[in-house]
């Protein structure tokens, strides 16, 4: 069996000022799962790892999940 990729992502994105510095905030609506970040590089690396390095149909494997990490 072939290994589908999705073509696409979708995520929440939140960005907020906290104590003069920006906070990102980025949600997996499939999966919860949250990444945040403090610095936009990061940011910017986390997507370019995450399109580098597709990972299997989130819908196949989580067709109902709401859990997150806080």
């Amino acid at each position: 069996m072939k290994d589908h990729f999705p073509q696409q992502y979708a995520f929440l994105l939140r960005i907020w000022r906290s104590n003069s510095e920006w906070r990102i905030s980025l949600e997996n609506p499939i999966t919860g799962e949250r990444n945040g970040f403090s610095k936009f590089e990061t940011f910017v690396k986390f997507l370019e790892n995450h399109m580098d390095h597709p990972v299997q149909n989130e819908e196949e494997n989580h067709p109902s999940s709401t859990n997150s990490n806080s």
